[in-house]
């Protein structure tokens, strides 16, 4: 390959090198990018990736339908598709310019033969523009389809569309959610109280550099319904003992221990690398203990104590997290889709014995497919010795989260140990 010259061609490739990495590999966006070189070009890398991601189904269906050409070569297809993003969806001035620089990226990934072709199917946006599709893949339409109503997978996939541009951060209980409020205003950062969790903060997307300049530990980074989830424990008495399983990052421990100060966490983890930033998240929460192991081989580093409670933030299709991570849609398949039911399924019979009688277990995907969610604990809830709470109004206490504007999509279920 003839290594290139001017920064948009550095560009081209390496959004074509991220774009293979997530449909061949089934990497991570975030991985492909920081795999890449030239990281004073990730911020424009990460824009046009993400970017053609959200419209992936719309332009991959301009190409099929709206040209004669049909590109075999998938680097070829690629790049037109890296291409046809910028110069619809960017602002990227000359139109024409676009397609020319397009053409000469041809050239440097050995595949002069491609450049008349990739101008030409390019400069066909100027009478035949992309039309805007449903920007999810068939199975995933049609698991939305038998699980939603028509408008709601509507509004699904118009979140799914929208790239956010608020984070939430969750208020450490040594401050008043207010006392922080006031400090982010000083360095006019504008705040909104989150409905869902009385600790969290929405502030711009813009402003997260400036926050992360309050006092260490003051603040930290997590969804609404992430925070809000682990208050539907109940009130445990002091000294009480809970595992978190599958606790990194440790949002989930830190945001429990924020309700409930005086019991003690066992947060495990499998992942030695995630067990690192586990580590850094729990600086300062002398109450939780990182037990590094299996969470479906508990024989391996379970005493024997049983848990007052458990958290189980199970591995899932993360199809809630979408507006946020749109490669996910080319990540997933019904095959991983029912392999991940499996584990889930398998996840909760392992932890099962480790819960006390009366003891609460708390389910949580960050799914909006009920067959991850709702299938997942009827079909659990079916034992003997377990049942799904209810809240005051008799209902059940599981609820799944649609994403919005403010927050990702998820979902939670309390089961109670009945013997």
């Amino acid at each position: 390959m003839k290594p290139p010259e001017n920064s948009y061609i550095k560009n081209y490739l390496a959004c074509i090198a991220v774009i293979n990495a997530i449909e061949k590999n089934q990497e991570h966006i975030k991985t492909a990018i920081e795999s890449q070189p030239h990281s004073e070009q990730h911020n424009m890398l990460r824009a046009i990736t993400t970017g053609l991601l959200r419209n992936y189904e719309s332009v991959s269906h301009w190409l099929k339908e709206h040209t004669r050409f049909k590109p075999k070569d998938q680097c070829v297809r690629q790049l037109i598709m890296v291409g046809a993003f910028q110069y619809q969806y960017m602002d990227s001035g000359n139109k024409s310019q676009v397609a020319y620089q397009a053409a000469e990226a041809t050239t440097h990934l050995n595949r002069a033969w491609a450049k008349p072709i990739v101008y030409a199917v390019l400069n066909k946006l100027k009478h035949s523009p992309i039309q805007p599709t449903a920007n999810a893949p068939k199975w995933l339409l049609e698991k939305l389809a038998s699980a939603y109503h028509p408008q709601t997978v509507a509004n699904i996939l118009q979140q799914w569309q929208s790239p956010p541009d608020t984070l939430c951060i969750r208020v450490n209980p040594k401050y008043t959610r207010d006392a922080v409020e006031k400090l982010l205003h000083a360095q006019n950062i504008t705040t909104e109280k989150s409905s869902i969790s009385p600790i969290g903060l929405y502030i711009p997307l813009a402003g997260l550099a400036e926050a992360l300049r309050l006092p260490e530990g003051a603040i930290y980074l997590q969804d609404s319904i992430h925070q809000s989830s682990p208050r539907n424990i109940p009130k445990l008495a002091p000294g009480a003992r809970v595992l978190d399983a599958c606790a990194a990052p440790g949002g989930k421990t830190t945001a429990l221990l924020c309700q409930q100060p005086d019991i003690h966490i066992d947060a495990l983890e499998i992942n030695e690398q995630r067990v690192v930033r586990l580590k850094e998240n729990l600086t300062g929460w002398p109450q939780a203990t990182i037990i590094v192991g299996d969470a479906m081989q508990p024989e391996k580093w379970w005493n024997k104590q049983p848990y007052d409670a458990i958290i189980v933030d199970a591995p899932c299709s993360a199809t809630g997290l979408i507006q946020r991570k749109p490669d996910v849609k080319l990540i997933q398949s019904p095959e991983n889709i029912r392999q991940l039911t499996r584990g889930q399924k398998k996840l909760l019979r392992s932890l099962w014995p480790l819960l006390k009688k009366d003891g609460a277990l708390l389910y949580n995907t960050c799914s909006i497919l009920p067959e991850e969610n709702d299938e997942v604990v009827h079909d659990f809830a079916k034992r003997d010795d377990a049942t799904i709470m209810q809240n005051k109004d008799k209902t059940p206490r599981m609820h799944t989260s649609l994403p919005t504007s403010r927050h990702t999509g998820g979902f939670f279920a309390l089961l109670q140990k009945t013997q």
